[in-house]
């Protein structure tokens, strides 16, 4: 354990920073696969928007139909979460670079997007009765 932390402090003291690989995620900041699932994320997000959004808390959707609309929505935050990591991780390697700090402040302003667009299944949620 003591090596470990020499070895750690001595890479720190000479300035050597954590490399991510992000190649699993996006290929770069300007991956066109990213444009992509930011584009899906807002189309998919309008689409529950106008199959959910006022009908269950009138309770005029079926359990079925409930399920779905979970289902999708945590689909979104799935694909969110990987646009979120590949921002964040590539600002903590690299904060200084002009590309990574646009999508940084992209990807901030499609989080408060997504929070406001969806809050409405949370509230309809909320007023269910079991």
């Amino acid at each position: 354990m003591q090596n470990l932390e020499k070895e750690v402090n001595e890479e720190l003291s000479e300035g050597k920073l954590v490399q991510w690989d992000l190649t699993r995620l996006y290929g770069s900041p300007d991956d066109p696969s990213l444009e992509e699932d930011i584009r899906i994320l807002i189309s998919e997000s309008d689409k529950l928007i106008k199959d959910f959004k006022g009908r269950i808390q009138t309770e005029s959707v079926k359990a079925s139909e409930l399920k779905i609309a979970i289902e999708r929505e945590e689909d979104l935050m799935n694909r969110f979460f990987r646009l979120s990591m590949f921002s964040f991780l590539s600002h903590s390697t690299d904060s200084k670079e002009p590309a990574v700090q646009k999508l940084l402040r992209k990807i901030d302003d499609l989080e408060s997007q997504l929070e406001s667009k969806l809050l409405f299944l949370k509230l309809e949620l909320s007023k269910v009765s079991e």
